[in-house]
Order: C-alpha cells, then structure tokens, then sequence
C-alpha cells in the first residue's frame, strides 16, 4: 500500500481528511440534518438521511473506513468502522428493519457489516441473525407477489425486481456470500423469477416483453400521464439492465440455472435494438412507451441524462457484462463503442449536474474506469483522467463533507446540500476517487457495473 500512497497520495490525502471528519455518528447526522442544510426551493422531495440506509446512513460511511482500512490497514480505521457498526446495532434495536432492500433495508445493512467484517471474522453473530432475517423473510416480502404476477400473466412493480429496492439487488448481496449454500438457494430461487420476467405477456392482444410495466404499477404521477398505456424501463438503478446486470453476474459467479442463458440473450438482443442515434451520438432513453414497441416506431428520442442511474452508462455496463457472460467479443465492443459515444457529446448534454454517483460525475467515471481496464480501450482510459479532472471541480475543501450534492430548484437552478449518501453523497464520490486511483475492490458491487472477479489491475 505503500507504492499506492506514494503515486497517488495528494487524492488519498484528500480523502482521508475528508474521512476523518465524519468519525463522529452524530455530529455528521447533525449536519445532514441542519435546518440551513435544506433546498428551498425543491424541484423533488430529498431524503438525504435514515439511519440504517445504505443509500444515505450509517452504513454507507461504515464501507467508507471499511474500504480505507483494507487500503491501510495499520491506520487503525477499524476503529472508525466499529463506531458505526455498534451505532447501526443500537439503530436496528431502537427501529427495527423497515425492509430488506439493498439500498435503503436489510441487504444493504448487511453488505456493509460483511465488507467490516474483515473475511468474516468480525460481527459474525449479529451478521448470522440479520443473514436469518433476510433469507426467511423474503417469501412474504418479494416472492410470493412475485410469483402471483407471473403465473397470473399481471405487470410486475419494479420495485420487487430492480436493484434498488428489488429481488436484483438483495442478490447481489448474496453473491457477496457464496458458497454459503443458504444464499445459493436463494440466489437461485431469485434467478428463476428473473427469468420468469424475460417471459412474454400479452396486453391489447399483443405479446410484449414481461418487464412491460403497466399504468397501474408506475410510480410517479408525471410517469403516469406521459405512459397512460405502460412503459419499459431503461434505467440500470430501475429498469430491465439491471435484471441483465444481474443474471449475467450471477452467471459468472457459477450459479446458473435453466433458461438463464436465454433470458440473457433476450434482454441483451432487445437492448440493442434499442439504441437510438441522434446529433451525430448514440444513447438510450430511460423508458420506452408502449405504442412504440409495439409498433417498432419512434417518431420522437427524449436523450436524458449519461449516468449511472439512467442512460446510457448504465445500460452499456449490463451489455459488456452480458457480452462477458456469452463470452460475446462483439458484444462487449458494441458497449464500448458505445460508451464512447457518450464523449462525443458535448459535457453539458450528458446533464450530470454534480459529483455524486447516481445521477453525477461518479457514476460516469467509475464505469468508465471499470471498462477501460476490461477492455484496455485507449480512448476511455483517457476520458477517465478527463473525467477525475471534472470531478474534482466539484472539490469544497470548506465543505463538511467535501463534495456536495447539487439538488435541483423549481426554478431551475441547483443547491448544493451536504451528504454523506452512497448514492447521492459524497461517501460515493470518495470509494471512486479511491478505486480510480488504482485501489480496486468490489465495494462497488450494488452498483452492478462488475463482476468483481477481475478487479485487480
């Protein structure tokens, strides 16, 4: 680790600094939680805190030291990681697990109590008990309703199968966890209703994809109005490239089942398809409207933002995944010639207006950065650099927590907020800097942009 510091130690430097000042639980809650600390004019509801949510709590600054302590271990971060362990215990007995998602529940809680755990000899009991909870309860929370969708031909939520809140993302978890054969079988009883997914379905006497989500299951109002008849998901964080994102790493890890190689090549070929080609670059939307797939026409293309969440990054990331699963050169060099695409556009039009990793710079640069070393492409490892440089402009040194996350106002500005989220803050800023530095491990993997095997580089 010595080597490391030394040829990149003003960026970790930096990150330390900013690591040391959120070893106090309360004191960053406070912060997060200040009355100043708040959009006045808020375009969106925030949440930037819950005490137990891996998204923006506790147990996302518990991967923070935990992640510095394997880079450093004589540094005594183990130290700060314990803090927030024993602090995510009092919460689990005051609160109770409001659900068992990976972002905002039970998985993500675990995930980052297993990444401390140092191989697995730390906290082994509270991780065995909450293992338990998880595994016993996903029947009545995710399985059962799931299993109703599919035999009785219904539109499933994406909020049971996404990487979110979903079956996809507690899988990653327990990936996370193998061989332990409990998660075997539940990572396998997750790939079967996957796979069910990638099925048909037929509405207005048409046979359409089974990830087809109906007005009744959209969420927001303004998805509701501009789909009145439904909608396909795009987005890695919501939509049909995580399921792909998953399957395929699944696969990868050894854990296959039938129809898992089909479902693969089914969600890949749609995909493809659905690149769209505009202003000299190609992209994908973050939904398709019904009558447009099943008319095969698109009149109108709604570019949105390049970012992890939605867009074109994360639906490459689940392609070159896919494309390593199948063992697929030519598709994994449609995802980097695609990704590539993303640099043709001028910065403004990717519409990341910050540093965080969901919809920001982050999310763009670490899935670069994981597919330049995949692909050894030339070009994206120099967009990397590019885009380190991009990030650090967002840099506050006077900042509590370093970078803050730019919330947008209706009128149609931005305010900056401090958080410390994985998703939305800067704990996920920092693990990038960190990781594109050249100290690569798979804490990145609810994120679903690697399979975690060939990581070190």
């Amino acid at each position: 680790m010595a080597t490391f510091l030394a040829a990149n130690e003003h960026c970790v430097l930096t990150v330390k600094e900013i690591a040391n000042r959120l070893k106090d639980p309360e004191s960053v809650k406070a912060i997060v939680l200040h009355p100043e600390n708040r959009n006045p004019d808020p375009l969106f509801q925030d949440h930037p805190w819950a005490d137990l949510s891996f998204s923006g709590g506790y147990p996302a600054i518990l991967l923070l030291f935990t992640e510095l302590d394997r880079l450093f271990p004589d540094e005594k971060w183990d130290l700060a990681a314990h803090v927030y362990v024993v602090k995510i215990k009092e919460m689990i007995e005051k609160q109770g697990i409001g659900n068992f998602s990976l972002f905002g529940g039970l998985a993500g809680i675990c995930f980052a109590l297993s990444q401390a755990s140092k191989g697995g000899t730390r906290y082994q009991k509270l991780l065995n008990v909450l293992n338990d909870h998880l595994i016993q309860g996903m029947e009545n929370n995710y399985f059962a309703a799931f299993k109703d969708n599919l035999q009785n031909g219904k539109s499933t939520s994406m909020f049971l199968y996404d990487v979110i809140q979903g079956i996809a993302g507690i899988g990653v978890y327990g990936i996370t966890q193998l061989p332990n054969p409990n998660f075997v079988q539940l990572i396998q009883e997750i790939l079967r209703l996957l796979v069910g997914l990638t099925g048909t379905v037929i509405v207005e006497g048409k046979e359409i994809p089974g990830w087809y989500l109906s007005l009744e299951v959209q969420v927001m109002e303004e998805e509701k109005i501009e789909y009145p008849k439904g909608n396909f998901n795009l987005g890695l964080a919501h939509g049909i490239p995580g399921v792909l994102g998953f399957l395929s790493v699944a696969s990868l890890h050894g854990i296959i089942i039938d129809g898992q190689r089909e479902a693969i090549e089914k969600i890949a070929t749609w995909l493809r398809a659905r690149r769209r080609f505009a202003n000299g670059s190609f992209f994908w939307e973050s939904r398709i409207r019904f009558e447009d797939e099943i008319s095969g026409i698109t009149t109108t293309y709604t570019q949105g933002r390049d970012a992890w969440c939605y867009g074109t990054p994360g639906v490459v990331s689940s392609l070159f995944l896919a494309g390593k699963t199948l063992q697929n050169n030519e598709l994994k060099d449609f995802a980097v010639q695609s990704l590539k695409s993303v640099f043709d556009r001028n910065q403004e039009k990717w519409n990341l207006p910050g540093p965080t990793f969901c919809h920001g710079i982050s999310g763009l640069l670490l899935i670069t950065h994981q597919m330049a070393l995949q692909s050894e492409d030339l070009d994206l490892k120099e967009q990397v650099n590019r885009l380190k440089e991009i990030l650090m402009q967002f840099y506050e040194p006077q900042s509590p927590f370093g970078f803050k996350d730019r919330k947008p106002c209706k009128n149609g500005e931005y305010f900056g907020i401090n958080n410390t989220g994985f998703l939305e803050g800067s704990v996920g800023v920092l693990l990038t800097l960190l990781s594109v530095e050249g100290a690569l491990s798979w804490w990145h993997a609810p994120f679903l942009i690697s399979d975690g095997i060939i990581h070190e580089k």
